[in-house]
C-alpha cells in the first residue's frame, strides 16, 4: 500500500512537471514572434526639438528643450539661468538631472523641480 502511494505521488509530480515545461515553451515561441514583429533601428531620424513648459508657484515658467527624446536636456527659468540636464534613473515617469543638484521629475502633466538639492517646487506642464 505504501508502494502505490508513493507511486502515485511521484506521478502527479511529473505530470506537474510536463505542463510547467509546456507553459514556458509556450511563453519563448511567443517571445522569438513577437521580436520579429519589432521594428528594426531606423537610421535616418530627423532631430527635432521637443519644448515642455512647467509653471510653479508664483507664475514661474520653466521650459525643458531637446532634441534627443529627452537623454539629455536643456531647462531654462524666467531669468534667463539654463541647465543642462541627462536623463536619471526613475521608477516611473521621466527624471533629468545634473551634477550641481538640479533636476526635474515628471510625470502626466505633474512634476517636481529642484534648483536647489532638496528644496522641491511642485510644477504643471502647460499643453500649448
Amino acid at each position: 500500500m505504501k508502494y502505490l502511494f508513493l507511486a502515485l505521488a511521484a506521478g502527479v509530480f511529473l505530470m506537474g512537471c510536463n505542463s510547467n515545461m509546456a507553459k514556458a515553451s509556450k511563453n519563448t515561441t511567443t517571445d522569438k514572434s513577437s521580436e520579429n514583429l519589432k521594428p528594426k533601428q531606423i537610421i535616418n531620424i530627423t532631430e527635432e526639438q521637443q519644448l515642455l513648459k512647467f509653471i510653479g508657484p508664483n507664475n514661474q515658467t520653466y521650459i525643458l528643450r531637446t532634441t534627443d527624446n529627452f537623454e539629455t536636456a536643456e531647462l531654462s527659468d524666467q531669468s534667463g539661468k539654463t541647465y543642462r540636464l541627462k536623463r536619471a534613473v526613475s521608477a516611473s515617469g521621466l527624471r533629468l538631472a545634473n551634477s550641481q543638484g538640479v533636476s526635474i521629475h515628471f510625470k502626466n502633466g505633474e512634476g517636481i523641480l529642484e534648483l536647489i538639492k532638496d528644496q522641491p517646487i511642485n510644477v504643471t506642464e502647460v499643453k500649448p
